[in-house]
């Protein structure tokens, strides 16, 4: 089995080695994960006993986990990305090492300048990755064969949906899947705030909400239900579900919803530019 080095344990990384490891998709042992203090490096070891840590503070750091691993998993800040590119590029070898980038807004072709043989896959996964209900947009770069594209994208599929994108649509999806978890428990809150309001508890509020938004999209998806369908279904003539959703449509839930997205996209581009 191919060792996954993760240059970075942020929350996004550790969304990713923590699903494989959960879902049996990669043991623990065949992880690899890089951090800029020993003290977050002691953390992760302890809460998964046989990953391998390293410091990653400098060039040495970065030498010693590109030359444990057989997959890169770039899993930092994109004000960070140049840095680590340079210092990867001396120590990789094209005909072993595949590089995934999970740096939102930075493009293949601007990772080639720095990175300029070794295979290079784009991904943008979201955090829902860590239960195995995640969206993972894949593209690859120049260097990158059909068979490694398919190696990234078996890899996200053990972790939920893994869609092959042209690279110029993976800023919408960032905006949809990679910032949607957090429009979705904002719009959650709302709801379990309206059963406070009722007189449900919080605990009982909230369980409800989030079991009824996970149960909606599972019937988009595995009924292949189209959501103006499953709303009409819902809607009886003069009932409650209408006046709601009357009351939603008053006060703009879709053009709100496509603004946030619009809105989480040009941060993308903006934080992308900053970084270059």
């Amino acid at each position: 089995m191919k060792k996954i080095g993760f240059i970075g344990g942020g929350k996004m990384g550790e969304a990713i080695f923590a699903g494989l490891v959960r879902t049996g998709a990669c043991s623990v042992e065949n992880i690899a994960v890089s951090c800029t203090s020993a003290e977050k490096c002691r953390m992760l070891e302890a809460k998964y006993p046989g990953i391998y840590t390293y410091v990653t503070t400098d060039e040495e750091g970065v030498a010693a986990i590109t030359a444990d691993a057989d997959i890169l998993v770039i899993a930092v800040h994109p004000d960070q990305g140049n840095a680590i590119m340079e210092q990867m590029e001396r120590h990789l070898d094209p005909a072993r090492h595949l590089v995934v980038s999970i740096m939102a807004g930075v493009t293949t072709d601007y990772m080639e300048q720095f990175i300029r043989k070794t295979p290079i896959v784009r991904v943008m996964p979201n955090t829902p990755l860590s239960v195995g209900e995640g969206v993972t947009g894949i593209c690859g770069g120049k260097n990158a064969s059909p068979e490694q594209v398919e190696e990234v994208v078996s890899m996200f599929s053990n972790l939920g949906l893994a869609v092959v994108l042209p690279e110029k649509n993976i800023e919408a999806l960032t905006g949809i899947s990679g910032c949607g978890p957090a429009f979705c428990a904002q719009f959650l809150c709302g709801l379990a705030d309206a059963g406070v309001a009722l007189g449900l508890t919080r605990d009982i509020a909230i369980r409800i909400a989030a079991q009824t938004l996970a149960g909606t999209g599972k019937m988009v998806l595995e009924g292949n239900v189209h959501p103006e369908i499953l709303k009409d279904g819902v809607c009886s003539p003069g009932g409650s579900t209408i006046a709601g959703c009357i009351y939603l449509e008053q006060h703009a839930i879709r053009g709100i919803a496509a603004g946030a997205v619009q809105a989480a996209v040009n941060r993308v581009k903006a934080v992308a530019e900053e970084a270059k």
